[in-house]
């Protein structure tokens, strides 16, 4: 479970306080005349959620340290390491969602690190990586397969490289924002995101623009971990698993990753697949280290060709569970804990007009939701629609819009054209 105590303080001891203020600091009142509570017991669940994941870096070594014994370095900030971190839902206290005003993951452009802005920022000669997790056996000495740059094709090469007026040699500045959308050449046209990219004898980390992963998507894939452990449903359209290649008929795949720890779309594998020789996705059972070398060093989820699907468990109290369905639904080993069809990781979530389907009355919802051990599971469908009809004001754009967008000139010439509507400069 996750701590609590943290998340409580920072709110009442070190930002907003236990109750609600006027701007003038003087309590808001209800209709009691008692001052109005400004978070509940829910709300410090939803944020002691945004703590989980933190880890103290490697203690520095170039510096006087006063705390003898001790390993920890209290100089940069911690780190988020994925695998520990909560990755359901969190509510804040304005009644939305935290990560609301970013952009979402899947609305990002496609190769976003070839796009104007795309950010790179140096890491001299050194693997180790400030944004991205790095492979488990790094620092282990393991040799790893990085993402080099060709000199004399690649546009990346050229605004990483900055060659000098002085003989034409690499000026390597400490950060590179793109000031322009580039072509890919070579292999970079197979990737579908980059990390650590070298430079001649130096290296570049990409930072991706932060966006959202909703928790629920269609046309989800089923991604199996390398070795004997649960399933997860992933979004096919996001570079979250490998690839994993088997010859025809057979369930024994391969690899062939462009760098360490490479991350690809369902589709950017599948291509991956069918660029070696009578390949293909495969619902693997074996992935032997001896057949894809550097490519196994992080053992990562890999896609397979199965399809699955994003359901929920709808409590009694109006919470709900996450619930992966990648095979046999009632089978309690088929997806990790936490997303299995027995797990009791429940969070809030708005319901439109406070209905939602309960036990209680069958599990009302038609086909779609179903009795099961005291709670509704439901699958979940995907809509999209129109927020305004008419032409709105700015204010109404602000209150009403949750979902963020980086900018339009990232994106390909015309699939966004300038426009102002009314006081709302904007692009459609």
């Amino acid at each position: 479970y996750v701590e609590e105590n943290f998340a409580r303080e920072i709110m009442q001891l070190f930002t907003t306080g236990m109750i609600k203020l006027k701007l003038d600091g003087t309590p808001m009142l209800g209709a009691d005349g008692k001052a109005i509570p400004l978070y509940d017991n829910e709300d410090i669940l939803s944020y002691s959620r945004g703590w989980t994941g933190f880890q103290p870096r490697s203690k520095r070594s170039n510096f006087e340290d006063y705390t003898s014994g001790s390993s920890n370095n209290k100089i940069d900030p911690m780190r988020i390491v994925a695998d520990w971190r909560d990755a359901l839902p969190k509510t804040h206290l304005s009644g939305g969602y935290i990560g609301d005003g970013y952009p979402l993951c899947v609305d990002l452009p496609e190769k976003m690190f070839l796009r104007k802005g795309a950010r790179y920022q140096l890491l001299g000669g050194s693997m180790m990586s400030d944004y991205h997790q790095e492979p488990r056996l790094l620092l282990d000495g393991a040799s790893l397969k990085t993402m080099t740059l060709d000199p004399s094709s690649s546009s990346l090469y050229r605004k990483l490289c900055k060659p000098n007026s002085f003989g034409g040699e690499c000026s390597f500045a400490n950060e590179v924002v793109l000031d322009e959308s580039i072509v890919c050449r070579g292999m970079e046209c197979s990737l579908d995101t980059a990390q650590v990219v070298q430079v001649g004898n130096v290296l570049y980390e990409y930072i991706a623009p932060p966006c959202v992963q909703l928790p629920f998507f269609d046309g989800g894939k089923v991604a199996r971990y390398w070795k004997g452990e649960p399933n997860v449903c992933a979004d096919s359209r996001l570079p979250c698993a490998a690839e994993a290649c088997c010859p025809q008929g057979s369930s024994r795949a391969q690899r062939n990753c462009v760098y360490s720890g490479e991350l690809l779309s369902f589709n950017g594998a599948s291509t991956r697949c069918a660029t070696m020789a009578e390949m293909m996705t495969c619902s693997f059972s074996k992935l032997p280290s001896s057949s894809c070398d550097e490519c196994c060093i992080e053992k990562s989820y890999h896609w397979i060709p199965n399809d699955c699907k994003v359901q929920i468990k709808v409590r009694a109290d109006g919470k709900v569970a996450l619930v992966h369905n990648t095979g046999d639904p009632q089978n309690e080993n088929e997806s990790l804990s936490h997303l299995s069809i027995g797990n009791k990781e429940y969070f809030r979530i708005s319901w439109t007009n406070g209905k939602f389907p309960s036990a209680a009355d069958g599990c009302s919802g038609g086909d779609s939701c179903q009795s099961f051990d005291g709670a509704c599971l439901c699958s979940v469908e995907i809509s999209d629609e129109q927020v305004f009809y008419n032409v709105p004001s700015k204010g109404d754009v602000v209150s009403s819009l949750f979902i963020g967008h980086i900018d339009p000139l990232s994106y390909d010439p015309n699939t966004y054209v300038k426009a102002i509507i009314g006081d709302v400069d904007s692009d459609v």
